[in-house]
């Protein structure tokens, strides 16, 4: 094992140029069935680590974008969490100015009063 180390350590570059040489001699005169193999297997080596690279971007720009529009998504749903909490603020404070409590066991019913035991309201004073 020494040997092989050192071996290509000291002509690494004729080695290098020698299975390149070899390879291109077997697909240029090689049988159709080896060319179709090794072309299969060379292409493969050298096309896949950059498929590997081009398909994380890929992932990484779609989650970059799925990323923003959950941010959105949550800044917009945060704004209207914090309106209806002062809408709930707001609607407490009314009550307790108006010294309302609604009773109990009742289901309580907004509607618009059209006259009082009898009286008939003027249309100024009715609500829209």
């Amino acid at each position: 094992m020494n040997w092989i180390s050192t071996q290509f350590s000291r002509h690494g570059r004729y080695i290098n140029v020698s299975v390149v040489l070899i390879l291109s001699l077997l697909l240029i005169f090689g049988p159709s069935d080896i060319n179709e193999s090794l072309d299969q297997t060379v292409l493969s080596g050298l096309y896949y680590p950059f498929y590997k690279i081009e398909n994380f971007i890929e992932i990484m720009i779609t989650q970059s974008d799925a990323n923003d529009q959950l941010r959105e998504s949550l800044m917009r749903l945060s704004l209207q969490l914090s309106e209806y909490k002062e809408i709930i603020r707001e609607n407490i404070r009314l009550r307790s100015a108006l010294g309302f409590n609604p009773p109990l066991g009742y289901h309580l019913m907004p509607a618009v009063v059209i006259s009082v035991s009898g009286y008939k309201m003027p249309m100024s004073a009715s609500i829209n």
